[in-house]
């Protein structure tokens, strides 16, 4: 598994004018395999090909509320559902800017 962001295979927290970003193909910003993440007031920036914002997989749970994620990259999307996750959106924005 590649990633360079915030891995979770607990519960992980992020909150309050925070701001990941991440760069190299694959570089993703958020990922869950089997645990859960909390996303309040952030944002989460990738650049690279496959570099997606949040990824989560099996029986992981995603919530983000008022969070911006943007993408820059081939095939980099804002959320990628692997394998059955639970994801929550509340406001903010997804920007994917494939090249």
């Amino acid at each position: 598994e590649d990633f360079n962001g915030v891995p979770s295979r607990g519960k992980i927290s992020v909150s309050g004018d925070t701001t990941v970003v991440t760069s190299g193909n694959y570089g993703y910003g958020l990922y869950a395999k089997d645990g859960d993440i909390t996303l309040k007031d952030a944002s989460v920036t990738t650049a690279g090909d496959n570099a997606h914002a949040i990824v989560l997989d099996g029986t992981s749970v995603i919530n983000a509320e008022s969070v911006a994620l943007t993408t820059n990259g081939a095939a980099a999307h804002g959320v990628k559902n692997g394998n059955g996750g639970i994801l929550t959106v509340t406001g903010g924005a997804i920007n994917a800017n494939g090249i």
